[in-house]
């Protein structure tokens, strides 16, 4: 199994008025993730990433405590 761990810095807009961040984005937190993990994984030529292709069929959050802009913040993915 890969884990991938993914630092990303919370952006001022990420937060609300309480320094909560929204729930809707924590699948975003998860995208730019796997970009970043595929980008970093796969070959560079397009003919060997085509043999790499998939398809994201379902997502799933596990919500342990609130994320706030006074914590710092990873994705971590594996499969």
């Amino acid at each position: 199994m890969h884990r991938y761990i993914n630092p990303c810095p919370l952006r001022w807009a990420d937060a609300d008025a309480y320094g909560h961040v929204n729930n809707a984005l924590y699948l975003r937190f998860m995208k730019e993730a796997r970009t970043r993990m595929f980008q970093e994984v796969l070959p560079a030529n397009d003919a060997d990433r085509r043999l790499n292709a998939f398809v994201v069929s379902r997502a799933s959050l596990d919500f342990r405590a609130p994320c706030t802009t006074a914590k710092s913040r990873s994705t971590c993915m594996s499969g």
